[in-house]
C-alpha cells in the first residue's frame, strides 16, 4: 500500500513539474527592477527609510509608490532593502516598513528588521504595510478580517513599537515567475493567479501616512 501511494504521488509531482512552464518562458524569483533608491534628494524635509522585503516584487512596487508621494510631499526618502546591514536608523526621522505575506507570515526579513532594531524603531515615527493575496480571495466576505490579522500578528510580537498607521494591500500571483517550490506548492492550494494591487489605495495611504510622519 505503501509503496502504491509513493507512486501516485511521484506520478503527481513528475506531472507538475512536466506542466510548470520552463525557466526560460519568465525570469523567475526576484525581478531585476528591484533596486534600492533614493527620492528627493534636494528636499528640506524630514528623512524617511522604506525598508522592505519581498519574494516577487509585489510589495516593492508599492513601497514605489509611498516613497514618490512622499519625495513629492517634500520627504527625503531612501528605499532600502529591510536586510541591508549598513542601514543607520540614526539617520531617519521616520521609517515604514512593508513586508510580503508568504505562508501566513511576514517575511523573515522583515521581522529579522523589528527584532534587531526594535529598541530605536520604539523611539521613532514607524509605518507599516503588508501585502498579501488574501485581500483578493473569496473567503465569504471575511478577506478583511483575515488581512487584518496579519497586522495584529505583527504588533502583538513587538509591542515596544507604537506605529503611526498600519494598513494592507492586495496583492498579485504570477504563475510565470514563481520558484519552483512555490509554483508547486499554490498549485497544489488550487490558488488562482491575479494582479488584485490597488496602486490608488496606495497612494492615498502614502497621503494619509505623510501627515503622521511630519
Amino acid at each position: 500500500m505503501k509503496k502504491k501511494l509513493f507512486v501516485i504521488a511521484g506520478c503527481i509531482v513528475c506531472m507538475m513539474l512536466l506542466c510548470l512552464p520552463g525557466l526560460s518562458h519568465a525570469k523567475r524569483g526576484l525581478p531585476d527592477y528591484v533596486v534600492e533608491k533614493s527620492y528627493g534628494d534636494n528636499n528640506t524635509g524630514a528623512s524617511v527609510l522604506i525598508a522592505f522585503a519581498t519574494n516577487y516584487g509585489s510589495t516593492y512596487r508599492i513601497a514605489d509608490v509611498i516613497a514618490e508621494v512622499l519625495s513629492n510631499e517634500g520627504f527625503k526618502v531612501d528605499l532600502k532593502f529591510a536586510d541591508n546591514d549598513t542601514i543607520d536608523l540614526s539617520k531617519y526621522d521616520s521609517v515604514i516598513l512593508g513586508s510580503n505575506i508568504y505562508i501566513e507570515n511576514w517575511n523573515e526579513k522583515a521581522v529579522a528588521f523589528l527584532e534587531k532594531n526594535k529598541t530605536e524603531l520604539a523611539s521613532k515615527k514607524v509605518a507599516y504595510y503588508c501585502v498579501c493575496m488574501v485581500l483578493g480571495m473569496d473567503l465569504g466576505g471575511k478577506e478583511k478580517e483575515y488581512a487584518e490579522n496579519y497586522i495584529k500578528k505583527i504588533t502583538t510580537q513587538f509591542p515596544e513599537i507604537v506605529p503611526k498607521d498600519a494598513v494592507v494591500f492586495a496583492g498579485a500571483l504570477d504563475y510565470r515567475i514563481l520558484l519552483p517550490k512555490d509554483w508547486i506548492m499554490l498549485r497544489l492550494s488550487f490558488v488562482q493567479p491575479g494582479n488584485w494591487t490597488d496602486y490608488a489605495a496606495a497612494v492615498s495611504w502614502a497621503y494619509d501616512v505623510s501627515d503622521k510622519l511630519k
